[in-house]
Formats: C-alpha cells, structure tokens, sequence
C-alpha cells in the first residue's frame, strides 16, 4: 500500500528564503546515521499546530530507527524547504558537505496532506520525511576524516519520494567509483518490490589505511525514478592509522629577498593526535610544530630544501621537499618617485 506523499506540483508555491544553518553531532560509536529535517517556516514558522508549522523540528529521531539507536542517529537542524543547502559541518573528526539545490519532505504521517498537522510514527518515518531533494544535478553529501576514527567502513543511504515509482536509481560513490542499489522498504520490511521508502544495499567494505580518507555520495538527477537523499548511515570499524600526508609543501611563489616573508604548508590525516616538526636541509627547526611554517625575516642561511614529519602513536609519515632560495641582496627599495609636470603642446 503506497503512502500518502506531498503533491510535487505544490513545490512551486513556496517562497524561497535563506538556507538553514546545519550542524550534525559527533559520535565515536560503531555505526553513525545523519537524518535530513525539513521545515516550510512561512507555513505558521515555529508555532505548533499552524500547518507545516506543526513539525517545527522536521523531525529529528526519537527511537530506533533502521537498526539505529536514537543516540547514534544525527539530526540536522530544520532546512527550509526552497532554499539552497551548500553546508560544510564539523561533528567529531568528520566533516560532511551537504549539497542540494533544495531540501523536501515526503509528506509520511500528513494526516490531510499539504499544510495539514503531521504526526510521524516515532523512528523510520522521522527519517524519511525529510530528504535531499533530486532536482538539478541532484543532491550530493561528502563525508571526510574517516581515517582519524575508522580502519575500514561501508555506506548505506535512505530514500523517500513525493510519489509512486518502480525503483530507486542507484548512488554513486564518487570517490570509490563504485554504485550501491535500492531494495524497498515498506511496511516495516526489505522487498524487491515498488514502494516509496527505499534503503540501498550496503556499500563494499572500504579501506582507510590506503589512503581513503572521504567518500562522495552521490545522487542522481530528477528522471522517470526518484532519487533522493533522506539520511545516510556510516558503519566503521574504530582503528588506528598512522598519519598520511594529504597535502604536501610547495615552493614559495615568486623571489624571497633579505628579510622577507615566506610559509610553507603541509596538511596530514591519521588518529588523532598528530604531531608535526618541520626540517630544512634534514635538521628540526626549532618551534616549528604546526602545519604552516612562516619565517618573517629570510637570511640568506635559510636556502634549502624543507619538509614536515608527522606522526602520532601508531607511526609517522614525511612529506616531500620544498626548495627555498633566498637571494643574497635586499629588496629594491624606490629612494625618489617621479615628480609631476607640466608640459606646452
């Protein structure tokens, strides 16, 4: 029996406003899942009971929800449902990038359908009325910093549409170049048959040791199929790895004179806590323990080739040189500018 969804044609009468500011929270435990709210605030704002209004939280989960206890579900912070969502959030050692042309919801548990008091099952249907919306190239999250918490880890995602379909399309797990396919789920239960609520399959096991530090999850464009994002569960192996270095030092750009300014950065990843040591010519420079290295006053003595070593409890890592050349003479400095004159034709 198919769900009583939100009409697609009543999107184009909302007002577009500012994007939401989305936060997720941190969790260390074995399998994390991040959850999409929706709000329409011009639809009664935060007042309860005053049409969309009513779901003034969008809504966050308050039980087990697809295996997932509440404590180790994430609920962003309600995201207006025509505007844009381009949001970089921090939550523990991870970052996850959320981009979307618009958020939008599922319309699961309306009573009367749209701009009707909601009232959602507590669990799956929290997740699934609020999604990612697939228009334009479709919405996308990045999630970043697995090797600081994981060994290894997979990806399964969570669909919701405002309509009936066949199936879902796949995701596309960019980084990996990999796919992950949708089985349904409905009433409760996994089934290769049509529906609108679908979970994909679970994802191959990925590596972090090898240098797999983010993934992309991809969807599709808006087609015959829906595609969505309605939340997306990582379930990882805590680990320790030692650093990687991710970034590596380049040459200043331009010549370094007697007394000036040059930085050199480098960037590494790995369990917490990392440590750095810049070196030139081989020797530690003393002091010089954090990602960027500025000298403020070049003298010709520290020409020579610079790295940065970084390591932690479980091993360490050193990046690639940077040559630096500082010129044996000061900066030309203008002693008499040009004086103003006036000429006859």
């Amino acid at each position: 029996m198919k769900r009583n969804l939100l009409p697609r044609s009543l999107k184009r009468g909302l007002l577009a406003v500012p994007a939401a500011a989305l936060m997720l929270g941190a969790s260390h435990a074995a399998q994390v899942g991040i959850n999409i709210q929706t709000w329409w605030p011009q639809y009664g704002g935060p007042t309860p009971g005053l049409g969309l209004g009513y779901q003034t939280t969008g809504w966050p989960v308050t039980a087990t929800a697809f295996g997932l206890a509440t404590s180790e579900w994430t609920s962003t912070p309600p995201l207006d449902g025509y505007s844009a969502v381009h949001t970089n959030v921090v939550f523990g050692s991870l970052t996850a990038k959320l981009d979307a042309q618009n958020p939008w919801a599922s319309g699961i548990g309306w009573a009367g359908g749209f701009a009707s008091a909601a009232t959602v099952t507590p669990g799956d249907d929290e997740v699934t009325w609020g999604y990612l919306d697939d228009t334009a190239s479709g919405p996308q999250i990045t999630i970043s910093g697995l090797r600081a918490i994981a060994s290894d880890y997979t990806i399964q995602t969570i669909a919701a549409i405002s309509g009936s379909q066949d199936s879902f399309p796949d995701i596309t797990l960019t980084t990996m170049g990999a796919n992950i396919q949708f089985l349904d789920y409905t009433n409760g239960t996994y089934a290769a048959v049509s529906g609108t609520v679908g979970t994909s399959t679970v994802s191959t096991v990925y590596t972090t040791l090898n240098g797999n530090d983010s993934i992309i999850i991809k969807a599709g464009n808006r087609d015959s199929r829906r595609s969505t994002i309605a939340g997306v569960i990582v379930r990882y192996t805590p680990g320790n790895s030692p650093p990687l270095i991710e970034v590596n030092p380049q040459p200043p750009t331009g010549q370094i004179f007697i007394g000036a300014t040059f930085s050199l950065s480098g960037l590494a990843s790995g369990t917490p806590t990392l440590n750095y040591q810049w070196r030139k010519s081989g020797a530690a420079i003393p002091g010089a323990i954090f990602p960027n290295y500025t000298n403020s006053s070049a003298a010709v003595s520290d020409t020579g080739f610079y790295d940065v070593v970084v390591n932690n409890a479980y091993g360490s890592a050193t990046s690639t040189v940077a040559q630096v050349t500082v010129l044996d003479v000061t900066a030309p400095v203008i002693t008499k500018g040009p004086a103003s004159q006036t000429l006859y034709q």
